[in-house]
């Protein structure tokens, strides 16, 4: 009887566990569907130079601080220096040409001159003389018309010669014309310009740190090459963590941009506060990294959310997190 008594008592507990179990699970999935597995990644800022070279110095490790201004990292810009020294140079060979367009040709020059037109105006007073006496003479007979047309042409061939030196002697005085001085002073320009393009390129060689932030990597060490464009150290800044997770389709009315979220970093600690900030518009199969060994739905939807930077202290790359829906 006893026995019987006991096999009735075991049916029946069996019984109502078969009946309650799909419940009670149905019970546990509503409650862990507001509790959905995640990950911290970092927006990292990653600082390259956009020529190649050889890595002359690199001031920071793995895990440093720096601040504004701080020194990163700088390569072999021996080809900058002189492409920049050459601009230099340049720019100065114009503005000395625009200085001598603007004052005229030198005192040594301008001597030349007065010398080649006083020996002209000699020459010419002697070409005079001999034609008023040539004249006189053709008038008694003594020469012929001939003689005297050349003694004329040559006194015209010099006082032609005084005029063109006293023409140049009075041009060589004066500064260039405004068209040439236009066309020079372009030059100038042109040639800042270069200056301007060297320096920036010699500039980019040597890259400094623009925030306050933490060194995650450095993928170089010095004396390797380094290709144009490629990163050389990245940087966190504080505040740069975002919270990566998934939901399912069923879920997408549970979450909108500008909520607020707690995040739980371990069991047991008080969760902290984010603002999803990006939901994605395309669904996915499978998430990148999965941190729970619970039932996956086949499409998802990845959902973004920032920490304000005081509570990001304790978020690091790569931490897994569970996040909570239930606000």
């Amino acid at each position: 009887m006893f026995s019987l008594s006991l096999k009735f008592t075991i049916k029946f507990k069996k019984l109502a566990v078969c009946i309650l179990l799909p419940w009670l699970i149905s019970a546990c999935d509503n409650k862990n569907e507001l509790l959905i597995q995640g990950y911290v990644e970092g927006d990292f800022m990653y600082i390259a130079a956009p020529a190649s070279g050889v890595l002359k110095v690199l001031s920071v490790k793995k895990g440093d601080r720096v601040q504004p201004d701080a020194l990163l990292f700088a390569l072999e810009s021996e080809s900058e220096t002189q492409q920049y020294l050459q601009a230099q140079h340049q720019l100065d060979v114009e503005q000395s040409n625009l200085a001598d367009l603007q004052s005229g040709r030198r005192t040594t020059e301008l001597d030349v001159l007065r010398a080649q037109l006083n020996g002209a105006i000699a020459a010419k007073r002697l070409a005079y003389s001999k034609l008023t006496r040539n004249e006189k003479q053709a008038k008694s007979g003594a020469i012929s018309e001939f003689e005297l047309e050349t003694h004329r042409s040559d006194y015209n061939q010099k006082a032609a010669v005084v005029e063109e030196l006293q023409n140049r002697l009075s041009a060589d005085k004066l500064p260039a014309r405004d068209a040439q001085q236009q066309a020079q002073t372009a030059r100038i320009e042109a040639a800042k310009s270069a200056l301007h393009q060297s320096q920036w390129a010699l500039d980019q060689m040597t890259r400094y740190a623009s925030v306050t932030s933490q060194v995650f990597d450095t993928f170089y060490q010095v004396g390797e090459w380094v290709p144009a464009g490629s990163p050389v150290v990245s940087l966190l800044p504080p505040g740069k963590h975002k919270i990566r997770f998934f939901i399912s389709a069923t879920q997408l009315p549970l979450v909108k941009v500008g909520k607020e979220i707690k995040v739980i970093l371990q069991p047991g600690t008080a969760p902290i506060g984010a603002t999803i900030d990006y939901i994605s518009a395309d669904a996915e199969y499978t998430p990148p990294v999965i941190y729970s060994n619970e039932r996956r739905d086949k499409l998802v939807f990845l959902i973004e959310a920032k920490a304000s930077e005081s509570q990001a202290e304790d978020l690091h790359p790569g931490m897994p997190v569970t996040v909570d829906l239930s606000l």
